[in-house]
């Protein structure tokens, strides 16, 4: 059963079962709500991370063919719902939904990995995430998905991932084309999403 969650002035929402209302904005971003998620998405993103073997803004695999199991494994459960407003991007904060949504819209995705200690990653959220151009870009051209270690520990466990926050660019068919790590502020974050194929903006 989809939910959709957002009270006063919440700036990103998210709906389904899978997830729930994502960095409500005051103005300010305060924090990320997510729910844990385990099992076969644990086991399918631990295969895909270990195809991201680099930090260096070089070279990264395709993930498509390992991610595909993923689709044959869940072919029953409803998919995660596509974005809904032209300035509040729906944050999946699991991998395979955001894959499947990035599949059947043909959009980009962009993977935030944080921590829930990090400052750095807090800036980013509130200078970064909620900057007005951003959103604006994200709901209306990608789909970002959000990673933390304490909410995705079996898959994030085996992601070489040195400093928080990473952030991932990848196309829909599985190739990450990009990544950034530490914070980035706005400019930064759209020159990545320049990157993309495509890409709106």
């Amino acid at each position: 059963m989809a939910q959709s969650v957002v009270a006063g002035s919440n700036l990103f929402r998210g709906t389904g079962d899978d997830r729930q209302s994502v960095l409500p904005c005051n103005g300010r971003c305060n924090s990320f709500l997510f729910q844990s998620s385990f099992g076969w998405r644990a086991a399918a993103l631990a295969a895909f991370i270990g195809l991201f073997s680099s930090t260096a803004d070089a070279e990264v695999p395709i993930i498509g063919k390992v991610v595909s199991s993923l689709s044959a494994a869940k072919a029953t459960r409803s998919s995660a719902t596509e974005l809904v407003s032209a300035d509040t991007p729906m944050w999946h904060n699991d991998f395979e939904s955001g894959w499947a949504a990035a599949r059947r819209s043909g959009r980009p995705m962009l993977i935030f990995i944080t921590s829930e200690d990090c400052r750095f990653c807090d800036a980013m959220k509130q200078n970064t995430l909620c900057d007005a151009s951003i959103r604006s870009r994200l709901a209306n051209g990608f789909v970002p998905i959000i990673l933390r270690p304490d909410t995705n520990p079996n898959i994030l466990a085996r992601i070489p991932v040195t400093t928080y926050p990473t952030t991932l660019l990848a196309v829909p068919r599985g190739k990450v084309i990009a990544h950034r790590v530490g914070y980035q502020p706005p400019d930064r974050l759209h020159e990545l999403l320049g990157l993309a194929p495509s890409s709106p903006n």
